[in-house]
């Protein structure tokens, strides 16, 4: 499918659709982070290691969805707030003006006007008989924008391409699946919900502001997970580096099916 280039975000929907009914067939079970982790940083398991070991953390399962769009030629953005991570994607050839935003009204502004989805991925790793649409994962995504006082920030995947934020390389050997339980191929795509009117071509540029560039603000990686205190600006700066970096690693090694 030729996504943003067909300039019709019933097109984007139908990948997003195909990619989430294809990562819920795979039967993962959600997990808590282990004790190990500590709340300063937490890490984060490649595609092999989720479908090897078949769990999966709110982070995982919000990086995996965020390689996966990537390398279906999406724009995927990587949200978190206080204890939770959760995905987004661009239903246009847009993205914010910084790679990391900590505005949620901004954020929350790209959703109503229609040009941006937000979804709840947890849901695909919960028993098949109660496991959410993707209509009702975006209800709960946009639920999570509302509280304001827990969100952190978004991380703009393709803005942070352009700074130059770069993949991983991969360094994991081939895959070894665990046994699956039986389950029934992958859902049909869900038909696209009704969306206010867009016109790509007419939009005024993202406005957000910086004040300081992305460049002078990437210092050395450290990674922190949802559980941690909200960092300071250099700290979340770190956090773009291993998010992007870990999205795109994600990303070369391709995506289950």
């Amino acid at each position: 499918m030729n996504g943003y280039q067909s300039k019709s975000r019933d097109i984007v929907w139908k990948q997003v659709s195909a990619i989430y009914s294809t990562l819920a067939a795979e039967n993962l079970q959600y997990a808590e982070p282990p004790a190990s982790f500590g709340t300063d940083g937490q890490k984060i398991r490649t595609p092999e290691r989720i479908l090897e070991g078949r769990v999966a953390t709110c982070l995982d399962l919000a990086m995996l969805f965020a390689s996966c769009l990537e390398q279906a030629g999406l724009r995927p953005v990587v949200l978190i707030k206080e204890g939770h991570a959760w995905a987004g994607v661009w239903l246009h050839a847009a993205c914010f003006a910084d790679p990391l935003t900590d505005d949620v009204q901004a954020v929350r502004k790209r959703v109503d006007s229609g040009e941006f989805l937000v979804f709840e991925t947890t849901g695909i790793a919960q028993h098949h008989s109660h496991r959410p649409s993707l209509r009702i994962a975006m209800e709960q995504g946009h639920a999570h924008l509302r509280d304001e006082s827990s969100f952190r920030y978004a991380v703009d995947v393709h803005r942070a391409r352009e700074v130059q934020i770069r993949p991983l390389p991969s360094r994991t050997g081939p895959l070894k699946r665990a046994p699956a339980e039986p389950t029934d191929e992958p859902t049909p795509i869900e038909p696209t919900p009704q969306l206010p009117p867009l016109d790509p071509e007419l939009l005024t540029p993202l406005d957000l502001p910086t004040e300081q560039t992305s460049e002078g603000r990437l210092l050395e990686v450290q990674a922190a997970g949802p559980d941690a205190q909200k960092p300071s600006a250099e700290l979340q700066a770190d956090q773009v580096n291993v998010a992007v970096h870990c999205a795109g690693a994600c990303a070369a090694r391709g995506c289950p099916a």
